[in-house]
């Protein structure tokens, strides 16, 4: 075990593991190496090895914050957003002054209304659920045309769907028309009630019980319409979150949601701008100088890119997404010879 701690804080993990998983087999529940097998797995980017040790660590001690958070961590990055948004449900409300805590809750949101929407496309592409659900991201990204297409399309096949006339009357705000714009909102006022009988999600989602809304459709056999609310409160539960994590004092997760809303509507410079106010808040943080290095190569700043990826490279060697991003920059900046390498591994 001491010779296991020493390699891994020496920066050895890959030596380290076998040593730790050595102890375990004979002390199964040992804390000090269960943690620091753990942490070797994440940072030899092995989660999906990590969350059976993690899940060990939180049964023996689920008080442990640190164990919870890298077993979320974990669970997010191997796509188990379900369990994942449920231990930052936890870490939430132990603390609701955590930021990474209310991010990686959000992050979980985002990830689990991805999911569903991707179940309903492939279940009903055809849906006025789906052309009601596309036509709110268009107004999110200021399309307004292909939002009134989709809005329009939606309300031909099913006119009394809770916030289409809403979802309308925004385009018409937006688009100068503010009469019209009164007169879908005025629709949308006199819709009339569901029948909570036979739309348990829609009634849950208008009366504000997001998780029911969304747990709605946790069932193979889930519906269009349940799919389609159950979207639209991991969407409203994603923005609670990040609105919980805005209101509180600077953070590396603060300065990480303004670079994703800022890189969504292509603002790259800006995004890196926002990465490095996280990296000087964490300048240790491998996470924060990839998401740098990306955010600059986004920006087409190849120059400010590639020191950081180079470092980055020298601690992973093998990664696909570095080598890509180090072997496009080197070929866009005319150095051909140098990119081949990186960009076939890449």
């Amino acid at each position: 075990l001491n010779l296991a701690l020493a390699e891994e804080m020496a920066g050895h993990p890959a030596q380290a593991a076998p040593k730790f998983e050595t102890v375990l087999k004979t002390q199964p529940d040992s804390v000090p190496a269960l943690v620091s097998l753990s942490m070797a797995r994440l940072q030899l980017n092995q989660p999906r090895e990590a969350i059976p040790l993690l899940e060990r660590l939180v049964k023996l001690d689920p008080s442990d914050r640190n164990a919870v958070g890298m077993l979320a961590d974990a669970e997010m990055n191997v796509g188990q957003v379900g369990p994942a948004a449920g231990h930052f449900r936890e870490l939430t409300a132990q603390d609701p002054n955590d930021p990474r805590a209310w991010y990686g809750l959000g992050k979980s949101y985002e990830a689990l209304a991805t999911q569903t929407f991707n179940r309903l496309n492939k279940a009903a592409p055809a849906s006025p659920y789906l052309a009601s659900l596309l036509a709110d991201t268009r107004v999110q990204r200021h399309q307004y045309r292909s939002a009134f297409f989709f809005y329009s399309q939606a309300q031909s096949k099913l006119p009394d769907l809770p916030g289409i006339h809403a979802g309308l009357a925004q385009v018409y705000r937006n688009t100068a028309h503010p009469d019209w714009a009164e007169a879908e909102q005025k629709r949308e006022s006199t819709l009339p009630a569901p029948d909570c009988t036979t739309h348990a999600a829609e009634c849950a989602f208008l009366s504000g019980r997001l998780l029911d809304a969304a747990n709605a459709a946790a069932a193979p056999s889930a519906s269009p319409a349940s799919m389609f609310w159950a979207t639209k409160a991991y969407n409203r539960l994603a923005i609670e979150a990040f609105e919980r994590l805005s209101a509180l004092p600077e953070s590396v997760q603060i300065h990480a949601l303004k670079a994703q809303i800022l890189h969504d509507h292509k603002q790259d410079m800006e995004a890196a701008n926002e990465w490095k106010a996280a990296l000087k808040l964490a300048p240790d943080d491998d996470k924060v100088k990839q998401q740098l290095a990306a955010a600059l190569f986004d920006a087409k700043d190849y120059s400010g890119a590639m020191p950081l990826l180079k470092d980055e490279l020298a601690r992973d060697p093998k990664s696909p997404e570095l080598n890509y991003l180090l072997g496009a920059s080197l070929f866009r900046t005319e150095q051909p010879e140098e990119a081949l390498p990186h960009l076939e591994l890449g």
